[in-house]
């Protein structure tokens, strides 16, 4: 199995949960069952959907601006923005406030972290 259960946190975060597959899925119980069963215990926030792993976006980077988008995840491009800004801060890199200013995509970025 390569789902994931994606949670919406109460700030807008989006956590993607691994279930443990096989640990504790019970004798008989189908794969819909068990998903449903590991979603229901979860306390982490609302229940936003179940995904195929290669669904989630690949920019691990960026996962605080992962944000849920009916059933999908996406990256926030403004808080995308505001962790670079606060990465290359922390690194001690010059501010490229134009350059990150007009970036629209997650790649975009993501080049803009180590330059």
């Amino acid at each position: 199995m390569t789902r994931v259960i994606i949670f919406e946190r109460p700030g807008g975060e989006v956590t993607a949960r691994n279930p443990s597959w096989g640990v504790d899925m019970n004798e008989g119980e189908t794969e819909e069952e068990y998903l449903g069963r590991v979603a229901a215990k979860n306390l982490k926030g609302r229940i936003v959907a179940i995904v195929e792993r290669s669904e989630l976006p690949t920019y691990d980077a960026l996962r605080d601006a992962w944000r849920a988008s009916g059933n999908k995840v996406r990256v926030d491009i403004p808080v995308a923005r505001e962790i670079v800004r606060k990465r290359r801060a922390e690194a001690g890199l010059p501010q490229r406030d134009t350059a990150i200013a007009v970036a629209s995509s997650p790649t975009a970025l993501l080049a803009l972290l180590d330059k």
